[in-house]
């Protein structure tokens, strides 16, 4: 729904994305829309570039797994790995969960020869198999979620974080070329 970026109290820089929640197959997220705070981007003048961090693109559809900062930020697990977006095939109609291939600077290393490999997938089977995934794991799942969890608070926007256009921090998003014409990014 929006993405912008701003500066935390240590003063790093973070990309704040509000994302429309329709599915929350597990976890505690009960809020419609939610704010992840994920390292880098750009701020003013100063910019910082996490490599592995995930891109996201505005009305883009995904699949996400999430995770939180010690201060109950939410972020992508596993940093672009626990991301999936959510296209359709224009050749077939079929609608597919794809992971991004990481940009040339990031390396996957050690990929499973067992069991699927998810990197693209049908949507509907690939969240047959999470659900699955989800059902034969549940006690393990929630004995670790309550041993490395459970002292951590889980918020739907991140402690202190104001919309941009709220705080009147807004920056115009144009350039100008010669000759004199404006293009609005």
């Amino acid at each position: 729904l929006a993405i912008e970026t701003g500066i935390d109290e240590q003063n790093r820089i973070y990309t704040y994305v509000t994302i429309r929640v329709h599915e929350v197959p597990k976890g505690q997220i009960t809020q419609r829309k939610i704010v992840l705070k994920q390292p880098g981007g750009e701020y003013g003048s100063r910019g910082s570039i996490v490599f592995g961090a995930p891109q996201f693109d505005l009305a883009e559809h995904v699949v996400l797994y999430l995770d939180t900062w010690q201060d109950g930020s939410l972020r992508v697990h596993q940093m672009l790995l626990g991301k999936f977006s959510v296209i359709e095939d224009p050749a077939t109609g079929g609608v597919f969960a794809v992971r991004n291939a990481p940009p040339s600077s990031v390396h996957v290393l050690g990929q499973s020869s067992q069991g699927p490999i998810t990197n693209r997938m049908e949507l509907g089977a690939y969240t047959e198999m999470v659900r699955a995934r989800l059902r034969a794991n549940r006690r393990a799942a929630s004995e670790f979620e309550t041993r490395v969890f459970g002292d951590i608070p889980l918020f739907d926007r991140p402690p202190g974080f104001v919309l941009g256009s709220q705080q009147g921090d807004l920056e115009a998003q144009f350039h100008y070329w010669n000759p004199p014409t404006r293009w609005f990014e």
